[in-house]
């Protein structure tokens, strides 16, 4: 599985073969199938993106959370993304950060492992966590009003 995840990364990117969609998702969706984590997430956003298959957020969605459920950092920051944006679920902040938490605690084990990606995006999401606390707060506040 772990090799069928890594042809499709090459065609996804272009990398060592020519950049084709449909034949990434062709890759991806057999070691997803297999229970391949990264071929999951990547699969994941090949639907969200509409690469190389219709546009389709809930099966995005899916995808995610089979990932997100194994501790695929990636794929719980990209529920995160889709809980906010009410992507193939319905808008909920709330769960949004439970996820952001998670994908918090995997970037911060990668990071600490030395991978400058994680690292970055370990940045990134304590920033949209921070957010997500001061809409709660914000939020607390309109309530205390009434």
């Amino acid at each position: 599985a772990y090799a069928q995840s890594c042809v499709g990364f090459s065609y996804e990117k272009g990398k060592g073969v020519t950049q084709d969609y449909a034949k990434a998702v062709e890759w991806y969706q057999k070691a997803a199938q297999q229970g391949d984590i990264n071929a999951q997430n990547n699969l994941g956003t090949m639907y969200k993106d509409g690469n190389g298959v219709p546009q389709d957020y809930k099966q995005a969605f899916e995808l995610f959370k089979k990932a997100a459920q194994k501790g695929e950092a990636t794929a719980q920051y990209n529920l995160g993304i889709m809980y906010i944006k009410g992507q193939g679920v319905s808008q909920d902040y709330i769960e949004a950060k439970k996820y952001f938490i998670q994908a918090e605690q995997g970037f911060k084990q990668k990071c600490n492992s030395k991978d400058k990606s994680s690292c970055e995006n370990l940045t990134e999401v304590k920033k949209i966590i921070e957010r997500l606390d001061e809409i709660d707060k914000i939020t607390e506040k309109i309530f205390q009003l009434n």
